[in-house]
C-alpha cells in the first residue's frame, strides 16, 4: 500500500493586509498599479519627458499611484492653455468669423498656422 503526502500550497495567500502570490516555492507580495495610460497627445507627450529626463521622479510617481492623475491634469491644462493662446492669436491676427464665411480658405491656412504655433508654445512650456 503506497500513501503519498501532497502539501500543495495555496497559490494566493492574505498576511498581515498584504496579498501573496506562490511562485514556485516562493510567496512574493503581489503589487496592484493603477492603470497608468496616457489619454491624449500631452499626456503621453509628458509621459515620454518624464521617463527621458526624469526617470526616478517617474518611477517614484507610479509607485505612489500619482502618475494617472498627473497625466490627466496635465492633459487638461495643456487642452486648455492651447485653446486660450488659439482665441488671443487668432483676435491679434483678425482671424474672425467674418473671414470664416468670406475667406474660408485663409480662414483654414491662418487657423492652422495658429494651432501649431500655439501647440509649439504649450509643449515648451510643458517640457521647460
Amino acid at each position: 500500500m503506497k500513501t503519498t503526502m501532497t502539501n500543495e500550497l495555496p497559490a494566493e495567500i492574505m498576511e498581515n493586509g498584504i496579498h501573496y502570490t506562490l511562485v514556485g516555492d516562493y510567496y512574493f507580495p503581489t503589487c496592484m498599479l493603477a492603470d497608468r495610460s496616457p489619454n491624449g497627445k500631452w499626456a503621453s507627450l509628458y509621459e515620454r519627458y518624464l521617463q527621458e529626463k526624469h526617470p526616478h521622479e517617474y518611477v517614484r510617481l507610479i509607485w505612489a499611484d500619482e502618475l494617472a492623475a498627473l497625466l490627466e491634469s496635465v492633459q487638461k491644462e495643456c487642452e486648455e492653455r492651447v485653446e486660450v493662446l488659439v482665441r488671443e492669436m487668432a483676435e491679434v491676427e483678425g482671424v474672425d468669423e467674418e473671414m470664416k464665411e468670406n475667406e474660408q480658405m485663409e480662414w483654414v491656412r491662418r487657423m492652422e498656422m495658429i494651432c501649431g504655433r500655439a501647440e509649439e508654445i504649450v509643449r515648451g512650456e510643458l517640457m521647460g
